[in-house]
């Protein structure tokens, strides 16, 4: 089971009161990291939460995500600082698909991902903050 699992599971259930409005000041899009887009087709938990979470979600071009996904430029273990030419040549198409979106936040569930992608956003010139999907919840949660 991976966390946004069991995180929407907790969410469908109402295991926790969520104020939206938080996020307002974010226009959020979502990245499918490759490994788990690709590999196993793991694609609305995720997409599930930031909905719930955010009132402001808007989906990349449908050529750049799910199984169509663009890497982030560090797959496959690039994650070096030897081979940052690579990796933001790579994280270039990710980039413009976020940019094309107008987004100022940039969802994704992969380590990596997260790493790779605000060096990506800055070397392109894309104004967008890069972070996970449960920070986005956290800022959301209201303590009861």
């Amino acid at each position: 089971m991976h966390i946004c699992d069991l995180t929407w599971e907790l969410i469908s259930k109402g295991a926790f009161k969520i104020d939206k409005t938080a996020n307002d000041h974010l226009r959020v899009t979502y990245h499918d990291p490759c490994n788990v887009a690709r590999a196993t087709g793991y694609f609305e938990p995720p997409r599930n939460i930031l909905k719930a979470t955010c009132n402001h979600f808007v989906e990349m071009h449908p050529d750049t995500i799910r199984e169509k996904t663009f890497c982030c430029g560090a797959g496959g273990g690039l994650l070096a600082d030897e081979i940052m030419e690579i990796r933001l040549a790579g994280g270039q198409p990710r980039a413009e698909a976020c940019r094309a979106t107008g987004a100022n936040y940039l969802a994704t569930i992969c380590a990596i991902c997260k790493a790779n992608l605000p060096e990506v956003m800055k070397h392109h010139r894309v104004d967008c903050e890069v972070g996970g999907v449960h920070d986005l919840l956290g800022r959301a949660l209201v303590l009861r």
